[in-house]
């Protein structure tokens, strides 16, 4: 970046801070923070924010909009308002509740079930079996309520648990795109379903903690957000307790 830079007599950088930076494996702190971001605290009044976003629901855009830019960002009249219902699909008979093309928010909390998560021998990555299976089962549903494969998306941060999910699709023939976090950044889906796989009895959610992981994550549905979690693991972190109970007031909330 600094090389073209160097050469230009202006310069325009365009981005998002506040969602995930580039993959840094050095260990020199100066390199933690991007030159986006040294530039836009260091000279404010020269930066501008685009307002007007042309993807999501207002509800799935609010917990960011609060939470990452200040209550500054605006749905399109396009979006603001448009659900799966819009699409003329049918209802779900197994999961009406969590698939009802009315919502645009879904919740559902896996802390009382036996789901837990795990690491196989030769991986440091997590995954989790229950969450997996049921992310795979919301997709069939999905699809038979008449949406294609290629509205569906898939988000977990562990590639362990993307592994299982794939492999579980696979053996379905079916070809929901699933990536993790990072690799979903800058795309979108009519609807994303999100493991988040963490359930242990120390509260410990790893990488989680990054904010801007969680930010790029609810933010990928254009019309439904289903998210699949172990409440109990999650709330010990500020930000997830936060997101948890925005759910609760704005969305479908279920307990497994």
């Amino acid at each position: 970046t600094l090389i073209p830079i160097a050469k230009a007599d202006r310069f325009i950088i365009a981005g998002d801070h506040k969602q995930l930076p580039p993959t840094v494996v050095s260990n020199e702190p100066r390199l933690k923070e991007t030159l986006f971001e040294k530039l836009i605290e260091r000279y404010p009044n020269l930066s501008s924010m685009l307002t007007v976003q042309y993807r999501m629901h207002e509800k799935i855009m609010r917990f960011s909009n609060l939470h990452f830019y200040g209550g500054r960002l605006v749905a399109d009249e396009s979006v603001r308002n448009h659900t799966l219902a819009d699409l003329h699909i049918r209802e779900s008979t197994k999961y009406p509740q969590i698939l009802n093309p009315k919502h645009p928010l879904a919740f559902v909390d896996m802390s009382q079930s036996d789901a837990t998560e795990a690491q196989s021998s030769r991986s440091t990555s997590y995954y989790n079996e229950a969450e997996a299976a049921l992310c795979v089962d919301l997709a069939k549903e999905l699809l038979a309520m008449g949406l294609k494969a290629e509205d569906i998306g898939i988000i977990t941060p562990y590639a362990a648990q993307i592994k299982r999910i794939k492999k579980v699709l696979e053996e379905e023939d079916i070809s929901v795109e699933t990536k993790t976090v990072d690799g979903f950044q800058g795309q979108e889906k009519e609807v994303i379903l999100i493991s988040f796989v963490r359930a242990n009895d120390q509260g410990e959610i790893g990488f989680l903690k990054d904010a801007r992981r969680l930010n790029v994550a609810v933010t990928r549905a254009r019309r439904k957000l289903i998210c699949i979690g172990d409440a109990k693991t999650l709330r010990h972190d500020k930000l997830f307790n936060e997101f948890l109970s925005f759910m609760e007031k704005e969305g479908t909330y279920l307990k497994d």
